[in-house]
């Protein structure tokens, strides 16, 4: 392949070497940039060199840290570890100083200048409750939560809930109880979704470019960071990272254990007579809801070796609307005699969780750690919901596994290095449900799925991660200088064993005949017209790789007292191919199959500059203007390869008449000729055009992010903050039909509108519509030939505004207040492949969500929190499919098969806004040396029922009610801590 912009040579490879021999040594603590540095003056304004600083913590392992200030007054903690912190200031002749409770969170430098006054005794003055809350030297935004905030606001602390907590940051739906607990959600950082960086104790677990791979347990962290605009050099994506802190051991032993519980009988009813009458019987409700969890930590050695451990269990039981187990009497799916026992289907789950860390200082400068990560989620009734009854749904587990050992290093107070080695793993496993052997079947018209589930995958992935970086602190204190390596190793593969019930996939289309098309357990199959059936090449166990070798240099450069630039740079080289491997042959001899080489797919090298800014704009500490111009290379995914290979899941897709009646595929129903009349389409790799061939270039896709904001301190603890992001990608790629371009389509086909139900001659039929087939000439497998193609000029944009007030928890309250908004410019499709694809292709929608969340402790040990959210209800757009015969007999489709057509703009239809409430109150009661805390839990308090989930597929479930917000529900929990 030919490579784009700069070649990175061997050097990784050389760096990585170093890196694996330093990982030989013992482990130690992860390497922060946190910090506690400032200038030390008399009461003049004169500074004074000599002072002894003594910072401690009971954070610290191995004991204090001392630093004496420099010719300028100057003196600097760096590599320091999250928590609270004190610092002692001592010079012969003046008074002591102690700043008391100063809080670090990940990536923060707190700025502490010390004014010491002459004593004519010894004297001590201790000044507490005020430590920085702006960082005046960072253009990042970021937003941390602490364990505090954790524990004393309403939530189930699932992932994707906390992550809503923080400003900018906005997800696909509010969670009530859990009820999002183990879910994926969309996720977008000021309108900007994929490329994001989650990372646990410093390890990536990003799951292809765009998701998290792991669930992590948040009883076990120390805290949370998300960081959606300004990331530095040592970030290479453009989207939200996500930095997770483990809890380490300290000198003294201590305990958390908590149980909650809720059931049927703590759950309200928020099903009224305006979703009845659309067919919703059960709603969302739970039917049982369980979440306990335990951790211990302290001394093997004191001030030598620590130890943490924590386990989690989560788990529930909540229906999902109109889920059915059993298909009653008549034995026909989606009737109203159907079993639809609540508790079961996709809301069917649980997770569990273990943590284990060791820190080890070896000496006063060299300390090794190391933890291992295991979770899993169960899932006996996977994708279960209205449209997937119980025999269709799948027994799926989800295992990842995350783990590192890392060495830190302080030769002197002036250098700092880390060398990690690092692994992220998981096997995704989708099993047929146990006895349900029967022919996978799909209603295109109903939308119902029967039979034993399709997907029988195994999805494991993994991504090897060796790291280290140097930072350099010169004596003065104008600099902070860090060069670092990433190097990733990922394997990807989605396999599939045979399928009990064949392999092969049928379709039914009632084609307007029928009201819709059944599963009919008495007849055997479907009623309805027998439409394609879809084979497929089981078995099949690919590899895919992609190797990832990074290096960047970064400085945070005091340009003045008040003036700090964030300055980097990035160079990233992405390797993406498939490694030589072979595959048996298939069951219909449709696909490739013997030995394969290694084929090289991709290979980018790319230069990503990072600059920011920050001022201090009165040049106390208190208020800051900052901004950013930062330009990231955009990752590949460890699939992206797999799509070339011959040993991947392909499908061919044909017509097909059930010419005997039994409602199953018998050999000879169907032209099995790649170029006969029955054919309509195949996925496999021979199908697929390597992205540079055909004179291509295809360049990695870049985005460009440019913010700026202004932060103020107006009262100790309270801070206000105002950001303005824009975000916009550049070579952004679809793949595109370049065998059957889009000027092979010549032959208008003119349609009836069938509206909103989906049939044609009746009172909602819309107006006529163009589509358009190919030529007879470009029919067959020969052109269904596709390639992967940068868009030359339609690119997403992102305008967003963020409006934050905080206080941090201080004297017995904390709360947040954020408001933020987004204009998307999305396209929907960037190259269109045929005319169909160009109806309404772009997203130019708005939006915006509110959060507010806050806590106060009253006398008695009585703390009451609150949680409240809006979201704007997401965009909606009607679509219509069009099969190859026209229901009139007017106008059919010689080539062409069925298709699904955009029939109006994105956003033209929009769901309610989302608003809940939590409330949360504890007792808290404190003894000698432990603490127990009873808790009541409300969520969504005032029993909000708005519809969340909605089809828009023109058919009789249009508009058919898919997902509602759960009903209130109370939880109890206790937690016991020492």
């Amino acid at each position: 392949m030919k490579r784009q912009r700069i070649s990175l040579g061997t050097w990784p490879g050389v760096l990585g070497a170093v890196l694996v021999g330093l990982m030989l040594l013992p482990v130690t603590a992860a390497a922060q940039d946190s910090g506690v540095e400032g200038v030390v003056a008399d009461e003049t304004g004169a500074v004074l060199p000599g002072v002894t600083a003594v910072l401690s913590s009971p954070n610290l392992i191995g004991g204090e840290q001392v630093r004496v200030s420099n010719g300028e007054g100057f003196y600097q903690f760096t590599n320091l570890p999250v928590g609270v912190f004190q610092v002692m200031f001592t010079l012969p002749g003046f008074s002591t100083i102690i700043r008391d409770e100063i809080r670090l969170t990940t990536a923060f430098v707190a700025a502490i200048d010390v004014q010491m006054g002459v004593a004519a005794v010894e004297e001590t003055i201790t000044v507490s409750g005020q430590s920085p809350v702006v960082d005046v030297t960072s253009a990042a935004t970021v937003q941390t939560i602490t364990q505090e905030v954790l524990d004393a606001i309403p939530t189930s602390a699932s992932m994707f809930e906390v992550m809503a907590m923080a400003p900018g940051m906005r997800i696909g739906r509010i969670d009530v109880g859990g009820s999002t607990m183990a879910n994926y959600q969309s996720i977008r950082a000021y309108g900007y979704s994929g490329q994001i960086t989650p990372t646990l104790d410093g390890i990536n677990t990003r799951q292809a470019t765009g998701s998290m791979g792991s669930y992590y347990d948040f009883g076990s962290m120390e805290e949370l960071t998300v960081t959606a605009v300004g990331n530095g050099a040592d970030i290479a994506t453009a989207g939200m990272a996500f930095a997770a802190t483990i809890k380490s051991g300290t000198n003294n032993f201590h305990g958390d254990y908590k149980y909650a519980f809720q059931n049927a009988s703590l759950q309200g009813a928020n099903i009224d007579a305006a979703l009845q009458a659309r067919g919703v019987k059960t709603g969302n409700n739970f039917r049982k809801y369980t979440d306990y969890a335990g951790s211990l930590g302290g001394p093997i050695v004191p001030d030598r070796i620590w130890f943490f451990a924590d386990f989690k269990h989560q788990g529930k039981e909540q229906s999902q609307p109109n889920f059915s187990v059993d298909a009653g009497a008549d034995g026909i799916w989606m009737t109203a005699d159907d079993d639809q026992s609540i508790g079961r289907g996709d809301g069917l789950r649980k997770l569990h969780a273990r943590t284990v860390k060791l820190t080890f200082q070896l000496s006063q400068n060299y300390k090794i750690d190391g933890f291992y990560h295991r979770s899993a989620k169960i899932m006996p009734e996977r994708y279960g919901t209205q449209f997937r009854p119980l025999e269709n749904t799948n027994n799926y587990l989800f295992n990842p596994q995350t783990g590192k050992i890392e060495l830190t290093g302080t030769p002197n107070n002036q250098l700092v290095f880390t060398a990690t080695l690092g692994r992220h793993y998981y096997l995704a496993n989708y099993r047929p449900r146990d006895g349900s052997t029967g022919t996978s079947r799909f209603d295109r018209e109903g939308r119902l799925y029967t039979g034993a589930a399709r997907r029988a995958d195994k999805r494991p992935r993994n991504r090897w991660q060796y790291l280290g970086d140097v930072t350099y602190y010169p004596a003065n204190g104008d600099h902070a200088i860090k060069a670092g390596v990433q190097i990733y190793r990922e394997t990807h593969g989605t396999g599939n064993a045979d399928h009990a019930g064949g392999n092969f996939f049928l379709e039914y289309e009632s084609q307007g005949v029928l009201p819709t098309v059944y599963w009919d357990q008495a007849n055997g199959g479907m009623t309805g017209d027998a439409s394609r059936i879809i084979f497929s090449n089981y078995p099949v166990y690919p590899t895919n790789r992609v190797d990832m070798n990074s290096f960047y240099v970064m400085d945070d450069w005091k340009v003045s007292d008040r003036f700090t630039a964030n300055i980097g740079v990035r160079l990233d080289r992405y390797n993406s191919y498939v490694p030589q491997q072979g595959k048996p042959a298939d069951d219909w001899g449709l696909f490739a199959s013997g030995q394969f080489p290694r084929l090289d797919v991709v290979d980018w090298s790319g230069i990503a500059p990072r600059f920011g800014w920050a001022y201090d704009i009165n040049g106390d500490n208190r208020t800051v203007l900052r901004g950013t111009w930062n330009l990231f290379n955009h990752s590949i995914a460890d699939s992206f390869s797999s799509r070339f290979n011959r040993n991947a899941v392909a499908t061919a897709t044909f017509d097909w008449v059930d010419t005997d009646g039994n409602n199953t595929y018998t050999p000879g129903e169907v032209d099995l000729d790649l170029n006969g009349p029955d054919f309509q389409r195949i996925t496999a790799s021979s199908t697929e055009i390597l992205p540079e061939a055909l004179g291509q270039n295809f360049k990695q896709p870049t985005t460009q992010e440019i913010s700026v904001g202004v932060e103020h301190e107006i009262l100790p603890g309270l801070s206000a903050r105002a950001v303005y992001v824009h975000k916009r990608d550049a070579h952004r790629y679809d793949r595109v039909p370049v065998l059957r371009p889009y000027s092979a389509y010549t032959i208008p086909i003119t349609r009836t509108d069938p509206g909103m139900d989906g049939k044609t001659g009746t009172s909602d039929d819309g107006g006529q519509i163009t589509l358009y087939d190919f030529t007879s000439a470009y029919r067959g497998a020969a052109f269904s030939g596709r390639q992967t193609r940068n868009a030359v000029e339609n690119m997403d944009k992102f305008h967003s505004v963020e409006l934050t007030l905080q206080r941090r928890l201080q004297n017995n309250w904390q709360a947040l207040v954020s408001f933020q908004g987004t204009k998307n410019h999305r396209w929907i499709d960037r190259v269109a492949g045929n005319p169909q694809e160009a109806f309404h292709p772009l997203d130019q929608t708005s939006d915006m969500n509110i959060k507010a969340h806050g806590s106060y402790l009253f006398r008695g040990g009585i703390q009451v929190g609150v949680m409240y959210q809006v979201l704007s209800g997401a965009p909606l757009m009607r679509t219509a499919r069009f099969g190859r015969k026209d229901p009139l007999g007017l106008s059919n489709f010689s080539n062409s098969g069925t298709m699904t057509v955009r029939m109006e703009p994105y956003g033209t239809r929009k769901l309610d806004m989302q608003q809940v409430t939590h409330l949360k109150v504890d007792k808290i009661m404190n003894w000698e040396t432990t603490r127990t805390r009873l808790t009541f839990e409300v969520f969504n308090l005032f029993n909000a029922n708005t519809i969340i989930g909605m089809n828009q597929l023109s058919g009789s479930t249009f508009n058919r009610v898919t997902e509602v917000i759960p009903p209130r529900v109370a939880r109890l929990g206790v937690s016991f801590d020492f």
